[in-house]
């Protein structure tokens, strides 16, 4: 039988809860940056969180893009340029 931990269960559902928040922050026309690689524990004590209690899972920055910027187009390769089935 396979058995979840809590703290997997955890990272799970707050992933999602992110995503969802990046799309609504979308819809309403801003733009985020999800982040990683920080120390966990470390980030939760900065912000006055007990680390062994809360484990934060990612910082997403948010912000209104600035109209000014020039967004460069981006290319797409074509799939059979970048793949190979045997």
């Amino acid at each position: 039988m396979l058995k979840i931990s809590c703290k997997t269960e955890s990272l799970s559902g707050a992933s999602l809860v992110s995503m969802q928040l990046m799309l609504v922050a979308r819809e309403h026309g801003y733009e985020t940056n999800p982040m990683a690689g920080y120390d966990a524990s470390k980030a939760a004590a900065e912000f006055g969180l007990n680390p062994e209690q809360y484990i934060p899972v990612m910082a997403i920055s948010i912000g209104k893009p600035d109209p000014s910027e020039v967004v460069p187009d981006t290319v797409r390769y074509d799939v059979k340029d970048v793949t190979e089935f045997a």
